[in-house]
Formats: C-alpha cells, sequence, structure tokens
C-alpha cells in the first residue's frame, strides 16, 4: 500500500490523515518511510477513507483515482 501517494492524491497533510485514522504523525510518518506497517484494522480504514475520497488502488498497491479510470473508458 502506498500510503504516501494515496494521502498527496487525497491533499492531506500527514497530521490531518494520521488523525483521521487513529494514529499519531510519527506513525502515519513510519508507513510512509516503510519502517513500519499499518495493522490490517487500520489498512481497512485507510482503504475505506481512500475510497469514500475516490482513491482506489491497482494489483501493486499504487493508487488511482476514480475519475482517471473513468476518463481512461471512453
Amino acid at each position: 500500500m502506498k500510503v504516501r501517494l494515496a494521502r498527496t492524491l487525497l491533499r492531506f497533510r500527514q497530521d490531518i490523515f494520521a488523525k483521521a485514522l487513529g494514529v499519531s504523525p510519527v506513525t502515519m510518518s513510519r508507513w510512509e518511510n516503510g519502517t513500519q506497517m499499518p495493522h490490517r484494522t487500520t489498512q481497512q480504514m485507510f482503504l475505506i477513507l481512500a475510497e469514500r475520497n475516490g482513491i482506489l488502488f491497482d494489483e501493486q498497491g499504487y493508487p488511482i483515482r476514480e475519475a482517471d479510470i473513468a476518463d481512461d473508458s471512453h
């Protein structure tokens, strides 16, 4: 899961995104740096938050905007 890329697409500051997921900014930083992985429950919350904001993930874990997928289908 590419946390930093998704957060950037969502245009959330790191501290705001961390708060939305119920984690500390330090934890968010560790996820983004790859030194720690989110727990399964937090991963699910992350995916739900991203999806609600129009971000999906491909098979490799890269975020994709739903709008970009819709644009490609025309």
